[in-house]
């Protein structure tokens, strides 16, 4: 009968342990090693501690390896990241079984948190250079993610003038109180209830000011760079996500957090920014309709990016602007019955781009004026400066090539939130402040990377150095 292993806690062991055998080869940990191992971090500007007396510090190097390989097991907190270099083999290998507490990785991240995109950007440019990454198709798309902070306990006009109403009334029936009772009894003091009236009305007019200040309906005091947005189902406070996600590999060539509730002004951003890693924009971008912005369109075309975006859904009108095409060469507009509709005069507003105002003069004649319009002096379109993007937008869209293209869109870059969201369990930013908020944003993206790269190093496929 054999005898079942039990710990022998007097064992004692003659040679001293090999931090090489601690974790095997093809480990996560050593990909981590390798990667932060070829950074160059003075280059990049990490701050390499110095201390003259004392405890030595911990390298750069060292607490970096830490936070990615945490970003990488889904270990975001300071203070699990301290557990883990305690508990976790990986993190014992690349510390060398050195504890560096929850202060002193906080302390780094948030000496070094400006430098976190740059080693988004040098895994991204490694990628490129192992041939990864592919120039042919990427596609762009955000997300909500919510704030640190929560909606219920931020500054909203309405709420704050309501309340405001309800003190005022409080102040004016204590007041008279006061006024009634100050005559019977000459020591009468101030009741604290009015006093604190009184402060919580100072605060809310401030509370008002700042908003009207700053053209804002709502603001949290803790994080005023976070804007209330819709999020599985709720208006929450939050930040807009942004990457652009690579066709052949799936992985994140450009990322980027922004405080605006839509996507419309994205569009070149992003694409600039993926050139920025890159070298060198996609042969074809594809977007959702939340891109659809004529101003994007226009500046993509200027600057020879090949982009296919959702367009809205023309209006069902025979005669909805959208079914009426402009003839840049000719500079007259073509209605749906084939008539031509000239230029007339330009109109500009203060706040808007101006737009070229083109009518119709068929007049009588015309057998369809009365569903096209109204107007006694025939039908006008306004033609902006970006509306020749638009259509030509819209007519490439009709070519069942372009259509299967925008049909893999949710496949490349939906399935890169749903990852991040579901596998990484990312849901929500855990510090405040935008500056904060895009230093989080680069490390999960980072993280999203390496989790993927790690299978091509594994395999031998992805040359570091």
């Amino acid at each position: 009968m054999v005898t079942a292993i039990r710990a022998d806690y007097a064992q004692g062991y003659v040679l001293p342990p090999f931090v090489e055998d601690w974790v095997p080869f093809g480990h996560p940990a050593r990909f981590i090693r390798d990667f932060v191992d070829h950074l160059d971090l003075q280059a990049m500007g990490f701050e390499e501690p110095e201390a003259y007396e004392g405890r030595p510090p911990y390298a750069a190097d060292l607490l970096l390896k830490v936070l990615l390989y945490g970003f990488f097991s889904k270990i975001r907190s300071f203070r699990m990241l301290e557990k883990a270099c305690c508990e976790n083999l990986g993190m014992l290998y690349l510390t060398g079984a050195n504890y560096p507490d929850h202060n002193t990785l906080w302390r780094f991240w948030k000496a070094n948190r400006d430098r976190f995109k740059g080693v988004f950007r040098d895994l991204v440019f490694v990628a490129r250079q192992s041939k990864i990454v592919g120039l042919s198709l990427h596609a762009v798309d955000g997300t909500q993610i919510q704030a640190q902070v929560a909606g219920r306990s931020a500054w909203h006009v309405e709420e704050l003038k309501r309340e405001l109403g309800e003190i005022e009334r409080q102040v004016e029936a204590l007041m008279a109180e006061v006024e009634a009772r100050s005559t019977d009894e000459p020591s009468f003091m101030l009741p604290a209830e009015l006093e604190d009236a009184k402060a919580r009305r100072e605060a809310i007019e401030a509370s008002l000011k700042e908003l009207a200040e700053i053209g804002r309906e709502h603001l949290h005091p803790l994080d005023k760079e976070a804007r209330m947005m819709k999020m599985a189902g709720r208006i929450e406070l939050g930040y807009n996500a942004q990457v652009v996600a690579d066709g052949e590999s799936g992985l994140i060539v450009a990322e980027e957090v922004v405080h605006s509730e839509n996507d419309r002004a994205m569009l070149v951003p992003m694409i600039e920014e993926a050139v920025v890693n890159l070298g060198s924009a996609a042969q074809t971008t594809i977007a959702d309709t939340g891109y659809s912005s004529a101003e994007q369109l226009g500046e993509a075309e200027g600057r020879g990016h090949g982009v296919l975006v959702s367009m809205p859904k023309a209006g069902r009108e025979a005669y909805h602007k959208a079914q009426f095409e402009y003839d840049a060469e000719r500079d007259v507009v073509m209605c749906p019955k084939g008539a031509l509709l000239t230029y007339e005069r330009d109109r500009s507003w203060r706040d808007r781009p101006a737009v070229r105002i083109f009518r119709c003069h068929s007049g009588a004649t015309c057998c369809s004026r009365s569903e096209c319009s109204r107007d006694r002096r025939g039908r006008c379109i306004e033609i902006g400066l970006n509306d020749g993007a638009v259509s030509r937008q819209r007519k490439a869209q009709k070519d069942g090539e372009n259509q299967a293209l925008l049909k893999r869109r949710g496949a490349i870059v939906e399935l890169v939130f749903a990852q991040i969201k579901e596998h990484m369990g990312f849901r929500r930013f855990t510090v405040r402040g935008e500056a904060k908020v895009r230093a989080q944003w680069a490390l999960i993206c980072t993280g999203f990377n390496l989790r993927k790269l790690f299978r091509y190093w594994a395999a031998g496929t992805l040359v570091l150095g």
